[in-house]
């Protein structure tokens, strides 16, 4: 039965950047992420993998939420940019594929 909704499959490769995103949050200890940024960023790979294809607002929602406790994680020297910019992509990897129009205008 067609409801007229854009479906997307999950894909291995998605999945698997899922599974990397959160090895790699669980292998981070305080300082270098506290719990509440480890949930918003839990939290943006679990949305973006279940984001579907049509969905570009709410994606680019998720992913702004991430970046913003990115950038603060470099503000405060926690992080180095190459690393916040690192976990951006495979955050992004978790999703559907971005037009690369949205793209720039994120950037």
């Amino acid at each position: 039965m067609d409801l007229g909704e854009p479906r997307i499959k999950m894909t291995g490769p998605r999945y698997e950047s899922y599974r990397r995103v959160l090895a790699v949050l669980d292998e981070l200890e305080a300082p270098e992420l506290e719990s509440d940024e480890r949930e918003v960023l839990q939290d943006a790979a679990e949305g973006l993998l279940l984001t579907r294809d049509g969905e570009e607002h709410e994606r680019d929602k998720i992913l702004l939420d991430a970046w913003l406790v990115l950038s603060s994680l470099v503000r405060t020297g926690r992080w180095r940019y190459r690393a916040a910019e690192q976990m951006r992509r495979m955050l992004e990897a978790c999703g559907p594929d971005r037009v690369p129009e949205r793209v720039a205008a994120l950037v």
